[in-house]
């Protein structure tokens, strides 16, 4: 009996060769993903962020602020979550919610929720979670985080657009 790997490649059924090319330089190359490639992008791309003791990033595009972290047992799942600017009253939360369901139920991504304080100020966020545990190119991330972040501006965008005037000041 022979393994499955030598049944693969002894099987006429399976046409050409297949090579698998692995990048030893330049922006292909696989590499663990971390907080600091995060902020190394976000330094090359010249934008202004501040980072906290665990080297999570922060960052705010126009005025919706955004975290951008590594987290996970071994630090491989890239997560970009994003937070409206407006925080809305509590008799808005239906409503909030109706459009979130709504975004989540039409696009792929990001994840779309309200959440409510103990004060009942209910914010609108965003989240795109990535597992990466096989490592990332530097291309793989600046995808990812191009995405995320683009992503849920396209969201706060359609919810200022849905209430332009008032932003729910009290």
């Amino acid at each position: 009996m022979t393994d499955q790997n030598d049944q693969s490649e002894n099987n006429p059924s399976i046409s050409g060769r297949v090579e698998r090319i692995i990048p030893t330089s330049g922006e292909d190359v696989v590499q663990p993903l971390s907080a600091d490639r995060i902020a190394a992008y976000l330094r090359a791309k010249e934008l202004m962020f501040n980072r906290d003791d665990d080297g999570d990033v922060f960052i705010n595009f126009d005025g919706n602020g955004f975290v951008l972290l590594a987290t996970g047992e071994k630090r491989e799942i890239l997560v970009v979550r994003g937070a409206w600017q407006v925080t809305a009253p509590i008799e808005m939360r239906d409503r909030l919610v109706d459009l979130c369901n709504d975004w989540n139920r039409d696009k792929l991504w990001p994840k779309t929720y309200v959440t409510v304080d103990d004060a009942g100020a209910v914010r609108v966020r965003t989240e795109l979670n990535i597992d990466m545990e096989y490592g990332v190119s530097d291309l793989q991330l600046k995808q990812s985080l191009d995405c995320g972040i683009a992503t849920s501006m396209s969201f706060f965008e359609s919810l200022d657009k849905k209430f332009p005037d008032t932003r729910f000041a009290q």
